[in-house]
């Protein structure tokens, strides 16, 4: 069968059902999939929304349907990575608060740099616009 010495190597890939708790897995990182799942949804939606719903077509409805969702994304994505950092920190530090404190420090940064930086930019660029 292949087991330790002999050459053989095998590499265990976990089902979702072993990830995730909810549906009676293990413990650990698939109890906060739920967000990286939204967010992925938040970025696939718009372009099934629109072939279905739409015909491919353009409309202005269309636009803040998907532009509202492909903003959203990002910060689903953020949560995701943040209690994944929240899993990691875990198994380096043994503080509760440690482990919290990174998991808000990678959100903060994420948001910061998708949200916070762009507006900014964006303020900034319609300011230059304004005749003095």
């Amino acid at each position: 069968m292949g087991g330790a010495g002999d050459g053989s190597h095998r590499v265990h890939v976990p089902t979702p059902l072993q990830t995730a708790p909810a549906l009676g897995g293990e413990a650990g990182v698939g109890k906060f999939e739920i967000a990286s799942y939204a967010g992925c949804g938040s970025v696939m939606t718009p372009a099934a929304i629109n072939r279905l719903s739409y015909g491919g077509e353009e409309s202005e409805e269309f636009l803040r349907i998907g532009s509202a969702l492909i903003i959203a994304a990002p910060v689903f994505l953020a949560a995701g990575i943040a209690a994944e950092t929240y899993v990691v920190a875990q198994k380096v530090f043994e503080d509760v608060s440690w482990c919290m404190t990174g998991a808000l420090a990678t959100f903060g940064g994420m948001i910061f740099l998708w949200y916070a930086v762009p507006l900014f930019l964006k303020a900034r660029i319609r300011r230059a616009a304004l005749p003095l």
